[in-house]
């Protein structure tokens, strides 16, 4: 049976790597943020090891959008291995690129850099984090070589009314022309809720129907928040879209598609990431 890891790096490079020396040994799961991480571990009961960083940018959940502290990095990961913890999960790594003269958490986390340590410990990787290194010492008497698997295809749609015939018969056309199965929520959901179904359907794209420019901002139409919540939660080859009637002048976000589009152009976009994603 394949350990199931959850893995919380906000750093592309990070997960890359992670992709790559475990992506054949054990199902992965992604967070790049506190938030997503948290989404991870209430959405997945079956999670047997947490391998995170320890420094993750400062989100602006619970305070002020203005505090000092917002996208500065915090020692989150300290955070999420206590959750993990608690939520019963047997092997519990900080994987931190930090020497012991970095700061005070850095000299700090020495402490934890031992080998009886079988609940939680630490470990410094250097400049490249070594996924390996840390599966290893949980799991390494386990490892099976996985059968490669097909991605699962799939377009998730967020909002849009596809309760309504014209704007299901739409979504349900663009989804068979590209050949992919169509999931969808409504986005009257919490922005947490919308993450749990999007981990849930897996899909190689979602697509949320609304803005993220700034002058949605403080309107229905602002999904900025749900787009922040999956892109926290994706896969390395899943693919998040925010698709609205703004012109591209006004929103030149690279994920942002302008309404209406057709099969050809979202399969064209979809072709984009997946080689700006093999090229990082």
């Amino acid at each position: 049976m394949h350990k199931t890891i959850l893995v919380v790096d906000d750093k592309t490079a990070n997960v890359k790597r992670a992709q790559e020396q475990l992506g054949n040994i054990c199902n992965l799961l992604f967070a790049n943020s506190y938030t997503g991480a948290i989404i991870q571990l209430s959405t997945h009961d079956d999670i047997d090891a947490v391998f995170t960083d320890v420094m993750l940018p400062a989100e602006a959940e619970g305070v002020s959008m203005n505090h000092p502290e917002i996208g500065k990095e915090v020692p989150y990961g300290l955070i999420i291995a206590l959750i993990a913890i608690n939520k019963g999960i047997e092997a519990v790594s900080l994987v931190t690129d930090l020497g012991h003269h970095s700061g005070p958490i850095a000299w700090a986390l020495d402490q934890l850099k031992r080998e009886d340590y079988q609940k939680a410990n630490c470990f410094e990787t250097g400049k490249e984090k070594d996924w390996k290194e840390v599966y290893d010492f949980w799991f390494k008497e386990e490892v099976i070589e996985k059968e490669p698997k097909e991605r699962r295809g799939g377009l998730f749609v967020v909002g849009g009314k596809l309760n309504e015939p014209a704007n299901k018969k739409w979504a349900e056309a663009i989804a068979e022309e590209i050949g992919m199965q169509l999931m969808y929520v409504n986005d009257d959901l919490s922005d947490e809720e919308i993450a749990k179904q999007f981990i849930i359907s897996n899909p190689e794209c979602a697509i949320i129907l609304g803005e993220i420019a700034g002058e949605a901002k403080q309107s229905n139409f602002d999904k900025t928040g749900p787009y922040t919540k999956l892109q926290g939660v994706a896969k390395p080859w899943q693919v998040i879209f925010v698709a609205g009637f703004m012109k591209p002048s006004v929103n030149e976000h690279r994920h942002y598609l302008r309404l209406p589009f057709t099969s050809k152009e979202l399969l064209a976009r979809l072709e984009e990431e997946r080689k700006l994603k093999a090229a990082l």
